[in-house]
């Protein structure tokens, strides 16, 4: 009798063991998948954030000097890899999430073999400390360096970028399994020399938690000239603006864009699932009685942030439409100017993903 207690007991230990196993197998892809939680953090004024500069637009970087990738697609974990792997001085990064396992024994190997290997984590995520402090644990105790970030200035640490020897790469993704596999996302390597000192002195002074209000030609970032940038960018346009966006519940983005709309522009957007983004409801029905074509696909899941003006102009980087991830976060964009072949590209990318209009409740 005790032995078929026993057994019993096992069973149901083994049933209970597994599904626990799953429960945070869940929660560790939930958490990667949705970092736009982080809009529900209460907000405090931050230090330094300089609003509604009378901004004008920059110049755009070349295209030629930058190598454009999307997701899904986890072969570009195997080339971040290679050259993360290849590196010969530094490898410094600045980043929300960082869990991709591949990712992180590469910098773990770069370290040991001499490289200069630093990293500033956010290490308030909303919901989800426990990944980020597996990570800053398993770095540090390979020796690397890993900085916490600047929470004086910024409500978060949301900029996605790696510096790798005289390289750059410029996301909208975090480094996590599920931003390469399940993600619509894009992400920028190449080495312009002036990008790239700037960037080296953005993470510089993030590091030491110093206040940085430098400005170059096709870089803007949070909380200094996003907002300046991203309104101009939206009142430029003449033809067209096609935007891709996890997240959007800016007001003052919101009514620029009804507006544009008004005025004969022609917009399409494209949003985060309505179930993961609840906000991205509310908009998308305000946007289509605007006259504003929405879409908000369940897979690919939108993660990027990205905005097209009229065909050419296109800004890509990490900063969100929300007034937390304008003007509070450290956020990073570059501003890139298409040529005939990528804005096609983009567009055919686009309409793959986002050709189904969202239908809202007082629709259906």
């Amino acid at each position: 009798m005790k032995k078929k207690l026993s057994q019993k007991n096992h069973i149901i230990l083994s049933i209970v063991a597994f599904m626990v196993v799953i429960c945070i197998s869940g929660w560790i892809w939930y958490s990667h998948q949705d970092e736009y939680i982080q809009e529900l953090k209460p907000l405090n004024e931050i230090q330094g954030a300089i609003k509604n500069q009378n901004t004008p637009l920059t110049q755009p970087l070349n295209l030629s000097d930058h190598a454009i990738y999307t997701t899904p697609n986890t072969d570009l974990i195997k080339k971040i890899v290679e050259r993360i792997d290849n590196a010969k001085m530094q490898v410094l990064v600045e980043v929300y999430i960082l869990s991709e396992k591949e990712i992180k024994s590469a910098l773990k190997r770069a370290k040991a073999r001499g490289v200069r290997v630093e990293v500033i984590l956010e290490n308030e995520l909303y919901g989800s400390d426990v990944l980020s402090n597996n990570s800053r644990r398993e770095l540090m105790w390979s020796g690397i360096e890993v900085i916490a970030p600047d929470h004086e200035q910024f409500t978060f640490t949301h900029s996605k970028f790696m510096i790798i020897d005289d390289a750059y790469i410029v996301s909208s993704w975090n480094f996590a399994y599920s931003s390469f596999k399940d993600n619509k996302e894009f992400l920028i390597i190449w080495k312009n020399v002036e990008v790239h000192n700037y960037l080296i002195r953005l993470f510089e002074n993030d590091k030491e938690h110093k206040i940085f209000r430098e400005i170059i030609p096709g870089v803007f970032f949070s909380p200094v000239n996003a907002r300046s940038t991203i309104e101009h960018a939206i009142e430029s346009a003449q033809t067209s603006i096609v935007l891709t966006m996890q997240s959007l519940a800016d007001e003052s983005i919101i009514n620029l864009l009804e507006s544009k709309a008004q005025s004969g522009i022609d917009i399409s957007i494209c949003l985060g699932d309505t179930k993961k983004v609840e906000w991205n409801h509310k908009v998308a029905a305000q946007l289509i009685k605007s006259g504003i074509r929405v879409s908000a696909p369940k897979k690919p899941y939108i993660h990027t942030k990205s905005l097209l003006i009229d065909g050419y102009d296109w800004y890509i980087g990490s900063i969100n439409y929300t007034a937390n991830s304008i003007d509070r976060n450290r956020e990073l964009w570059l501003y890139l100017r298409l040529d005939e072949q990528r804005s096609k590209e983009h567009m055919q990318g686009y309409h793959k993903i986002c050709s189904t209009p969202y239908i809202p409740v007082w629709k259906k």
